[in-house]
C-alpha cells in the first residue's frame, strides 16, 4: 500500500501522465507561508508562475530561471527551473517535478542534486514516474511514497496518413525542420497547425497554444517539449518518427518516452489515443507499456560531484570526475560545461595556470547554456570572449562590448528561422543579464536596465515569429472564426451553485445553512411556495438525513448516498473539504446532470462544515501561532498532533497527545476516508460506521502506514486503532496512574484481552 501525503516530512508522489500531480503540489505549496518549486523546463516554469500568481498576486512569486527572474520584494513563493532553482533560501515547501529525469544522461545529476540536497524545512515532495519507486526507496529511506492512477484512459488508435489524423490531435517530431515541414502540409490539407518546441520562447509558445486552444486551428504540431506538463486540450498524439537525436545519436525512442508524449492526449476525466504517421511504428511491448503504464525501473541515477577543487584548473577537472560511491550512481557523461572547460584549456595554455577567484569565474562562464545550438566551437569562442572582458574589467562587461552584440538582433524582419535564430541569442544575453555570481554581484553594469532592455527585445522577436509562423502555416482563409470580446456570447443555462440557488429553497434546507457557514450578512430567504422540479426532488433527498459515503464497487470510488439511495459520485475538488460531486444519471436523469452538480457539491460541503466543525478554520488573524494551529488541524480534517500548538482556540479539545475540532462521529471515519481517497487517490483503512469506540485491526486488509490512520481520526498503537477521542481517555488515565482503568478502557473499546497490555504500552510510548 502506498504512503499518502500527510503535512511534513519527505514525499514521492509517482504515477503516469495525467494524474494531478503539479496540481496536488501547487495546491499543497500555497498551503504553506512559502514553497519553492522546480520545474525541467523553462516553459513549464512559466506556465506554472502564471498559475500561481492568478491565485496569490503578482508581489507574493516569484520566477527564477536562467533567463529570467522576477523576483517581487515580498515574495514568498518561488517557481524556478531545477538548475536556477535557490536552494539556499529557507522554504517551508519544496517540489522537484519529473524526478525521474535524475536517469536522463545529459541533465540526470542535476536532479540527482536536488534528491539528495534539497529539502523543505517542514515539507519536500517529489513527482515523477512510478519507475522511480526502487530508487526514491534507496536512496531517501524516509520518504514517504504515494502513487497514483492516471485519471483517463489511454489507448493505442494504431497508425494513420497524414489527411486522417482526426482533429485537435498533437503530432510529434523531433527537430525543427521536421516540425515545420509538418506543419506546411497540415495547412495544405487541414487548414493550419500551431507550433510547440522548445526553441520557442514562452510568449511564442503561449501564442501558439493559444491558436490551438481557442480552436483556431485543430492540429498541433510539436517536439517532445509537450511531454513535460504542459496542459493542453489534445485529444491524440501522433508520432511522426520513433527516432530522436539526442544530442550524441539518433536512436529509437524509449517506452518512457513514448508514455510521456502520448500522456498529453487526454486531460482530467477525458480518454485519449496516441498513434503513429506512416511509416513511422511502434512495438507491441511498447504500446502494451504505455497503455497499461508498466515501465522498468530506473536502475541508475547520474551523479556528479559538487564539492570542487579550485586550487588549480586540473585539481577542478578531476573533482568533478570523481566517482561517485553510491552503487546505485553512475557518473554523468561528459556535460556541455566541462566540454567547454578542457576545450579552452587545449586550445590556450593560460587557462590551465589559473586557480581561485579566476578559476571559479571561467567555471561559471563554463556554465552558460549553449542556446544558439550552433558549431560547439562557436559556443566556446563566445565562451572564451566573455571570460577575458569580465577578467580584464574586474568581473564587469562593458557597455560598449555588450551593446554591439545586441545591437543587431533588434530586426523583426526575416523568415522564421531568423527569427528563431536571434531569439536564441537574445537568450543568451538575457541569461547573462540575470546572473549572479556568489556574492549576489552582476556581470553587467546597469544589469537591471539590461534585463529590461533583453526582456522586451525577446518579446518583439517573439511576437513577430508568432506572426511568421501564423502566416507560414495557417491559411486564413480556412481558419475559424473567433468571437470577438464584443460579441454576445451565445445564451447559457446557468450552472447552478451552493450560493446562487439559495434563494430558490426554504430557509429550512440544507443550502440555507450553506449561507450562514459561509459568513453570509444576507437574511435568510423567504419560503418560496412552489419549488423548480429539480431542486423539489433534491430537497426530497436531503430532507432524508446527512449525506454518507459508501464506497462504490470499483476501487478509490465513493458514492454520495442519502438514506441508503445513491445521488453523486465524489471527486477531487481545491482542498480536502470541498470535493466535487458527479451526479449520477440513474438517480436524477439526465436532463437535470448539470444543474443538479452545483446543489449537490453544496451539500456535501453543508454536512462537512457541519459535521467536522472545520468552518472557524477559515476565520481571519494576525496570529501567526494561531494560523499554524489551524493549519495543522485543516490537514488532519479536525484533528493535530498537540506538539509545537501553542494557540489558543475556542472550541478547540486540547488532548495529552492531539487537539481536535470535531465530536466523534459514527459517519465521521468514513468522511475522512472517502475525502483523502477522492483528493490524494490512494486508498485507506475500511473502518465501520457502527460505535464511535470501534476498533480495527490494522494488519491483514487493513495495513497501511501509521500516519493514514490519523488523517482518519484513529490513533494507532501495536496491532490496533481506535478512535483517536477515546484513545485520548486512555491517555488521560495512565496519566493520573489509572494502569487498571485504561486497559479497561481498551477492553471496553473492543481490543481482545491479550493485545490489551501491550496496547496500552504501545500508545503511552507514543510509538505511533
Amino acid at each position: 500500500m502506498s504512503a499518502t501525503p500527510t503535512a511534513g516530512g519527505i514525499h514521492a508522489i509517482l504515477g503516469p501522465t495525467n494524474t494531478g500531480k503539479t496540481h496536488r503540489a501547487i495546491a499543497r505549496m500555497l498551503e504553506h507561508e512559502t514553497g519553492m518549486i522546480g520545474f525541467p523546463l523553462r516553459l513549464l516554469a512559466r506556465e506554472v508562475y502564471d498559475r500561481v500568481r492568478k491565485q496569490v498576486g503578482d508581489e507574493a512569486v516569484a520566477l527564477v530561471t536562467g533567463e529570467e527572474k522576477i523576483v517581487p520584494r515580498g515574495a514568498r513563493y518561488f517557481v524556478a527551473t531545477v538548475e536556477a532553482m535557490p536552494v539556499s533560501r529557507a522554504v517551508q515547501f519544496l517540489a522537484v517535478d519529473e524526478i525521474q529525469l535524475a536517469g536522463n544522461d545529459q541533465r540526470g545529476h542535476l536532479f540527482t542534486e536536488r534528491l539528495l540536497d534539497a529539502r523543505g524545512t517542514q515539507e519536500t515532495w517529489f513527482l515523477g514516474s512510478d519507475a522511480m519507486r526502487g530508487a526514491l526507496a534507496e536512496i531517501v529511506p524516509t520518504a514517504q511514497i504515494a502513487t497514483y492512477p492516471r485519471l483517463s484512459k489511454l489507448s493505442f488508435a494504431g497508425g494513420e496518413n497524414l489527411p486522417k489524423v482526426p482533429a485537435r490531435s498533437a503530432i510529434v517530431a523531433f527537430s525543427l525542420p521536421e516540425v515545420y515541414a509538418l506543419a506546411e502540409r497540415v495547412r495544405a490539407r487541414r487548414g493550419g497547425a500551431a507550433i510547440v518546441a522548445g526553441a520557442l520562447s514562452p510568449r511564442t509558445r503561449n501564442a501558439q497554444v493559444a491558436l490551438f486552444q481557442n480552436g483556431d486551428v485543430d492540429y498541433l504540431v510539436a517536439t517532445d517539449a509537450i511531454g513535460m506538463g504542459l496542459n493542453l486540450d489534445v485529444r491524440h498524439v501522433a508520432f511522426a518518427s520513433t527516432r530522436k537525436f539526442d544530442g550524441r545519436e539518433v536512436r529509437g525512442l524509449e517506452d518512457t518516452e513514448v508514455a510521456q508524449i502520448a500522456g498529453r492526449a487526454g486531460r482530467h476525466h477525458q480518454d485519449g489515443t496516441f498513434g503513429t504517421l506512416n511509416p513511422a511504428a511502434l512495438s507491441a511491448d511498447t504500446i502494451a507499456a504505455v497503455e497499461l503504464h508498466r515501465f522498468p525501473q530506473i536502475r541508475r541515477l547520474y551523479w556528479r560531484n559538487s564539492d570542487l577543487d579550485f586550487s588549480s584548473t586540473f585539481a577542478l577537472m578531476e573533482s568533478l570526475r570523481v566517482p561517485p560511491r553510491i552503487q546505485r550512481f553512475r557518473p554523468a557523461p561528459l556535460a556541455d560545461d566541462l566540454a567547454a572547460l578542457e576545450k579552452l584549456v587545449a586550445s590556450d595554455g593560460s587557462y590551465a595556470r589559473l586557480r581561485g577567484d579566476a578559476l571559479k569565474l571561467l567555471w561559471d562562464v563554463c556554465k552558460i547554456p549553449d542556446f544558439r545550438k550552433l558549431l560547439f566551437e562557436n559556443h566556446v569562442q563566445f565562451l572564451a570572449e566573455l571570460f577575458t572582458e569580465l577578467r580584464a574589467h574586474h568581473g564587469v562587461v562593458r557597455n560598449d562590448w555588450i551593446s554591439a552584440r545586441v545591437a543587431p538582433l533588434n530586426d523583426v524582419s526575416g523568415t522564421v528561422d531568423d527569427l528563431t535564430a536571434r531569439i536564441a541569442e537574445t537568450r543568451l544575453f538575457t541569461y547573462l543579464a540575470n546572473h549572479e555570481s556568489a556574492d549576489g554581484s552582476s556581470w553587467l553594469p546597469d544589469a537591471a536596465a539590461w534585463r529590461a532592455h533583453t526582456t522586451a527585445l525577446e518579446d518583439r522577436l517573439s511576437d513577430a515569429l508568432h506572426e511568421a509562423l501564423v502566416r507560414r502555416f495557417v491559411d486564413e482563409t480556412k481558419k475559424r472564426p473567433v468571437r470577438t470580446g464584443n460579441a454576445a456570447p451565445a445564451p447559457r443555462r446557468p450552472r447552478g451553485t451552493g450560493e446562487d440557488l439559495l434563494a430558490r429553497v426554504a430557509p429550512t434546507h440544507p443550502f440555507a445553512a450553506l449561507a450562514k457557514l459561509r459568513g453570509a450578512m444576507t437574511p435568510e430567504p423567504p419560503a418560496v411556495a412552489a419549488l423548480p422540479p429539480l431542486a423539489e426532488r433534491l430537497a426530497a433527498r436531503l430532507g432524508a438525513g446527512m449525506p454518507i459515503p459508501a464506497r462504490a464497487s470499483a476501487p478509490l470510488l465513493w458514492d454520495f448516498t442519502i438514506a441508503g439511495e445513491p445521488l453523486g459520485r465524489l471527486r477531487p475538488g481545491k482542498t480536502l473539504v470541498t470535493p466535487r460531486v458527479r451526479p449520477i444519471e440513474n438517480a436524477l436523469g439526465p436532463d437535470d446532470l448539470r444543474r443538479s452538480e452545483g446543489l449537490l457539491e453544496g451539500a456535501v460541503a453543508v454536512s462537512l462544515v457541519q459535521a467536522l466543525g472545520v468552518s472557524c478554520m477559515d476565520l481571519p488573524t494576525d496570529d501567526a501561532a494561531l494560523r499554524g494551529a489551524r493549519f495543522a488541524l485543516r490537514q488532519g480534517l479536525g484533528f493535530a498532533r498537540s506538539r509545537g500548538l501553542a494557540a489558543e482556540m475556542a472550541g478547540v479539545r486540547k488532548g495529552l497527545r492531539w487537539w481536535s475540532i470535531a465530536e466523534t462521529d459514527p459517519r465521521l471515519a468514513e468522511w475522512r476516508a472517502a475525502l483523502w481517497e477522492t483528493f490524494v487517490g490512494v486508498p485507506f483503512p475500511k473502518v465501520g460506521r457502527g460505535d464511535a469506540r470501534a476498533v480495527a485491526e490494522v494488519d491483514g486488509p487493513n495495513r497501511c502506514p501509521p500516519p493514514l490512520w490519523e488523517a482518519i481520526g484513529y490513533a494507532r498503537a501495536g496491532a490496533w486503532a481506535l478512535p483517536i477521542l477515546h484513545a485520548e481517555a486512555l491517555l488521560e488515565a495512565l496519566a493520573a496512574g489509572d494502569r487498571s482503568r485504561a486497559e479497561r478502557l481498551a477492553r471496553e473499546a473492543g481490543i481482545p484481552a491479550r493485545d490489551v497490555a501491550p496496547f496500552v504500552d504501545d500508545l503511552r510510548d507514543d510509538v505511533i
